[in-house]
C-alpha cells in the first residue's frame, strides 16, 4: 500500500499497491485490535466492480485492507455474522463471501438473479434473502443454507414498476417494496414455513403521485416506517398494523431545508437514530444528510431538526456504527467517504473524510 494526499489538502488516502502505487512497508495498513479504540472496519461497493474492506482510525484517510472482485458493479451489501452478501446489479448474480478478522473476502456462493437486482435483505431467523428486481419489477425470494446464498431464487413474484428496496418488518411477518415507478408501497405475507411470499400483495399504500418511494427504515416496534421518496425530495411517515399489514399515512415532509429548491435534487437512503428520536435521509445535489424528528416520542413527527453538508457530491447512501456514535456517507460521484460523530442530541459533526479511487454505491459497517 502506499499513502497518497488529496490535491489542494493535507488529508491522506491510501490506495491498493496493484495500482500501480509502489508498496511500503512504512505504510501497509495493520489490523491491530480496535476494541476500545477509535478505529472501524467497512465496506464498500465500488463502479470498479470491486468489495473494498477499509479501516477507519477516526480521521481523515482510511486504509484499504483488501479489495475483492464482484462482477461488474456490487451496488448492494448485506451483512451475516461472518458473511458478506452482495448484489452484482450489472452481472444479474447474488455473492457470498466469507469474511474473517485479519482476513480478504472469499467468495464461497454465486447465484443467478435476473430482472436487475438493487436492493438486498437478508434475514437469518427465516433463512431468507429478499431481492429488490428494479429493471424486471420483481421480487426474489432465495433460501440461505449454512450462511450462503446457495440455490438460484425459489420464488419471483411481480410487484408493481421499479421496485428499489424489499424490507422485512420486525415481526418478520410482512415484506414491504416501495416501488418507486408506481408511487405504492406494496405489503407481502411471509409465510416462514415455506419461505414463501403473498404472490399478491396483501395491502398497497399509495403515496404522492410522483414521489417516487425509494427506500424504508421501521422503528424497532414495527408499528411506524419511514419512507425516503426520490423524485419530489420528501419523507413520509406511516403508521403500520403489525397484525394486518396495513399502512397508514401520518405525515409527509420535506427533505431539504427550508425554501431550498428541490430541483436537481433527489432523496436517497433514509434511517433512525438509534434512540429512534431522529429520522436521517440523505439528499443527491444539495449532498447533505437531513435530520428530522421521528414524532416517536410526544413531538410532531418528521420536524426539521437540522442538516448537515456531506462535503462530497451525490450522497447514494450513509450507515450508522451498530455501536459506536459515528455515521460515515458514501459520496458516490466525489469518490469520497465522509465521517461524522453523532453527538448527545443526534446532530452531526464533521470527524474525517477519505478519498477512495472508485466510486462508492454501498457503504456500511460491519464484520471482519
Amino acid at each position: 500500500m502506499s499513502t497518497a494526499t488529496e490535491s489542494g489538502t493535507d488529508r491522506a488516502y491510501y490506495v491498493p499497491a496493484r495500482m500501480g502505487s509502489p508498496t511500503s512497508a512504512s505504510t501497509e495498513p495493520t489490523e491491530a485490535p480496535i476494541s476500545g479504540g477509535v478505529a472501524a472496519l467497512l465496506h464498500v461497493g465500488t463502479g470498479s466492480g470491486e468489495i473494498l474492506r477499509l479501516m477507519w482510525r477516526g480521521g481523515d484517510g482510511v486504509d484499504v485492507l483488501s479489495a475483492t472482485p464482484c462482477g461488474e458493479m456490487p451496488s448492494f451489501l448485506a451483512y451475516g455474522a461472518n458473511h458478506v452478501y452482495a448484489i452484482d446489479e450489472f452481472g444479474e448474480t447474488l455473492r457470498t463471501f466469507i469474511s474473517g478478522y485479519g482476513k480478504a473476502l472469499v467468495e464461497v456462493g454465486r447465484v443467478a438473479c435476473e430482472g436487475g437486482p438493487a436492493y438486498l435483505a437478508v434475514d437469518h431467523h427465516l433463512g431468507l434473502a429478499f431481492v429488490a428486481n428494479y429493471g424486471g419489477g420483481t421480487i426474489a425470494v432465495a433460501r440461505i443454507q449454512d450462511e450462503i446464498i446457495a440455490f438460484a431464487p425459489q420464488q419471483i413474484v411481480a410487484a408493481a414498476k421499479y421496485p428499489h428496496a424489499a424490507v422485512v418488518d420486525p415481526s418478520r411477518r410482512f415484506l414491504l417494496v416501495p416501488c418507486k415507478g408506481a408511487d405504492q408501497i406494496l405489503v407481502y405475507a411471509i409465510d416462514a414455513q415455506s419461505g414463501r411470499i403473498s404472490e399478491e400483495p396483501v395491502h398497497v399504500a399509495e403515496v404522492a403521485a410522483g414521489s417516487g418511494p425509494r427506500h424504508l427504515a421501521f422503528d424497532q416496534s414495527g408499528a411506524n416506517a419511514f419512507v425516503s421518496n426520490e423524485l419530489d425530495s420528501t419523507v413520509t411517515a406511516l403508521a403500520f398494523d403489525t397484525a394486518t399489514g396495513r399502512l397508514q399515512l401520518r405525515q409527509v415532509a420535506s427533505s431539504l431545508p427550508g425554501g431550498s429548491d428541490i430541483s436537481g435534487n433527489t432523496a436517497s437512503d433514509i434511517c433512525l437514530s438509534r434512540d429512534e428520536r431522529l429520522v436521517y435521509v440523505s439528499n443527491r445535489g444539495h449532498d447533505s444528510v437531513m435530520a428530522l424528528g421521528s414524532g416517536l416520542s410526544s413531538d410532531p413527527p418528521l420536524v426539521a431538526r437540522g442538516h448537515v453538508s456531506t462535503d462530497g457530491a451525490v450522497p447514494r447512501k450513509f450507515a450508522l456504527h451498530p455501536e459506536r456514535p459515528w455515521l460515515v456517507v458514501a459520496n458516490q460521484q466525489s469518490c469520497t467517504l465522509c465521517f461524522f460523530d453523532v453527538l448527545q442530541d443526534g446532530g452531526l459533526r464533521r470527524r474525517g473524510k477519505a478519498r477512495l479511487p472508485s466510486p462508492p454505491y454501498w457503504v456500511g459497517f460491519g464484520p471482519g
